[in-house]
């Protein structure tokens, strides 16, 4: 009696595990590998992983995990367009690219655009201008040429100050978070990583 009990007690608990694996949910998983951004772009590197035999294309998302207000961060790849095939119970590696633009501009950079002081240029050019014709309309004539070229220079000076040069990317490290998704059933699973951001990087955007 005691071995045909221990031989049920093994079918059922055999019986149970098979009953467990049937109904486990095929899934997946994404892993990736932190990096640091450089002048020339980066990428952060990620692996896929089958569980319980799942088998299908996934769509990989990339972007900045809740980043801080005014920063210029790097542009992540990924997207709907991006897609890297599955098989049951394998692997699959893949990478998105960093780039350095486009990064947003800060609102202050743009808060002098409507004039850059070409106003203030303008009105002494035409002031003096006004005051020439008092002399005569022949020397009127060379001296609004001279005066408007003047002008012209004047204001290319100004919007040349107002760039203050290139921008650069906030140096810090960020989190970004990575989301593989199937892109028939709309499963998904996702990962964080760290980006850093050396001193120095320039923007594409100005």
């Amino acid at each position: 009696m005691r071995k045909h009990a221990i031989s049920l007690l093994g079918l059922l608990f055999a019986l149970g595990v098979s009953a467990a694996s049937a109904q486990a949910t095929p899934s997946f998983t994404i892993s990736a590998t932190n990096t640091t951004m450089t002048a020339s772009g980066a990428s952060i590197p990620f692996t896929l992983v089958s569980l319980n035999g799942y088998a299908g294309k996934l769509g990989v998302d990339c972007g900045a995990t809740n980043p801080p207000a005014g920063a210029r961060l790097p542009y992540c790849g990924g997207g709907p367009a991006f897609q890297i095939a599955l098989a049951a119970n394998a692997t699959a590696k893949g990478s998105v690219g960093l780039s350095a633009g486009p990064a947003p501009l800060a609102p202050a950079s743009r808060s002098n655009t409507p004039g850059h002081g070409s106003g203030a240029a303008w009105a002494f050019a035409g002031g003096i201008l006004l005051f020439g014709l008092g002399f005569g309309r022949r020397k009127a004539r060379w001296l609004s040429v001279l005066l408007l070229s003047i002008g012209a220079l004047a204001e290319l000076g100004a919007l040349s100050a107002c760039g203050g040069g290139q921008p650069t990317l906030t140096t810090g490290t960020y989190d970004y978070t990575l989301t593989a998704y199937d892109t028939t059933t709309n499963a998904t699973a996702s990962t964080t990583v760290k980006v850093t951001i050396p001193p120095g990087i320039p923007t594409s955007a100005m």
